[in-house]
């Protein structure tokens, strides 16, 4: 499940996820960004591992965003990011050849779609970027009951279950991280990395004495 909008579950433990998809508009145009917040305030350890590979993969992604590069070499160094932390955390066996099909298991949808008048705008990410282009980049990693069946496990012996299947039957959920882009002359530019992302930006600001309004 990416996206739920009934809004009614409860959280019944500290131990929990949150992640929030907002998409706001300004003048007609929008934005999208995913965060993903402890419910304690405080990452825990596994917490703290797949966050640290999803936001590693996202800035691999921004690094290989320029004017002239391809969308192509954005995914490929988002998804091989992805997929050597995954093997680093032991989620997939030290060893294993990159595997697509493995890695969508845990990350079952695209990296990236375009912004404009709409949140999802009708224009297809180019296969060239070009300046002014803009767009999303969006890794995730969850841990889904209805992806990780024994079939899956079956066809995909690099997964290691007995490491996976404890967050899944856990409901550990997922994590991801949204951030809006646009290709300059320069390079390329986050436009909403103003909004904490960082594990120590996100505790600091959850912490019980941060102020209410506090400035990042």
């Amino acid at each position: 499940i990416l996206h739920y909008t009934a809004n009614e579950d409860k959280f019944s433990s500290p131990g929990q996820l949150i992640l929030i998809d907002a998409a706001g508009s300004f003048r007609y145009y929008t934005g999208d960004i995913s965060r993903t917040y402890p419910t304690s305030g405080v990452f825990n350890a596994t917490q703290t591992g797949i966050y640290n590979a999803v936001l590693a993969s996202q800035k691999a992604a921004e690094s290989a965003c320029r004017i002239g590069a391809t969308s192509a070499s954005m995914v490929n160094a988002s998804r091989h990011a992805l997929f050597r932390d995954l093997q680093s955390l032991g989620y997939i066996r030290a060893g294993a050849a990159f595997s697509p099909q493995t890695l969508n298991l845990f990350m079952p949808h695209g990296l990236s779609h375009t912004l404009g008048l709409d949140v999802h705008d009708e224009a297809r990410m180019p296969s060239v970027l070009q300046e002014g282009v803009m767009f999303t980049i969006e890794p995730g990693v969850y841990f889904n009951q209805a992806v990780f069946t024994e079939q899956a496990y079956t066809r995909n012996p690099d997964v290691v279950r007995a490491l996976v299947e404890p967050l899944v039957v856990g409901e550990f959920g997922g994590v991801r991280i949204e951030d809006d882009y646009v290709v300059t002359a320069t390079g390329c530019t986050c436009m909403s990395c103003g909004a904490p992302r960082e594990i120590v930006d996100i505790e600091r600001i959850m912490a019980p004495s941060a102020p209410a309004h506090l400035t990042v």
